[in-house]
């Protein structure tokens, strides 16, 4: 029997899923093939659920068997996940050398550990009350390369929400504000 070529919109749709990535997690290079998870040969269709995007490598090893077939099922149910599986920790550090002109220098290390990367990813926290108005509130992060990203929340009712392109690994929220103050879990959402 003859492979029919996978359909332009069902195609995009897996590539949506995977931010246009390979979906292994450790991999997440932007060079994507559609892989099928149960082999072609055995359901001679191409569903959205069957379909993966990874790399050519990944792709050759999972066809190869280096990748098993569990593995790859966990890796889709990863990318459709509602809501990400993370472990989320709040740290909240006081710098050492405040500027007494605005109050205490602060961070807030939220630490998201993940098995995979996660793209498009929101989370909010409460504002300090004694947060100082008048004064920025960033959010950044080193990314492998060990450059730095900076992300500028939405602030709204005392809430602050960051949009950030993926998630995983450690994001450190600064401001300035009069007396310290402890983020807990209980201060974010996302």
């Amino acid at each position: 029997m003859n492979r029919s070529q996978i359909p332009t919109e069902l195609k995009r749709k897996v590539l949506l899923e995977a931010g246009h990535r390979c979906a292994i997690p450790t991999c997440q290079h932007s060079t994507t093939e559609i892989a099928h998870i149960i082999p072609w040969a055995k359901v001679t269709e191409h569903q959205f659920e069957n379909l993966i995007a990874l790399c050519p490598n990944c792709h050759t090893r999972f066809d190869n068997g280096e990748i098993d077939k569990k593995s790859m099922m966990q890796y889709k149910a990863n990318l459709k996940s509602d809501k990400p599986q993370l472990d989320l920790e709040a740290v909240t550090v006081n710098v050492p050398n405040p500027n007494p002109e605005i109050g205490y220098d602060s961070e807030y290390i939220l630490r998201i550990r993940t098995p995979y990367t996660i793209t498009n990813f929101s989370f909010s926290i409460k504002v300090p009350l004694s947060a100082n108005p008048e004064l920025p509130i960033n959010l950044f992060s080193d990314d492998a390369r060990g450059e730095r990203a900076w992300y500028d929340p939405k602030i709204s009712d005392g809430i602050a929400t960051f949009d950030v392109s993926h998630a995983g690994g450690e994001y450190h929220i600064v401001l300035a504000h009069n007396r310290l103050e402890t983020l807990t879990m209980d201060d974010v959402s996302w």
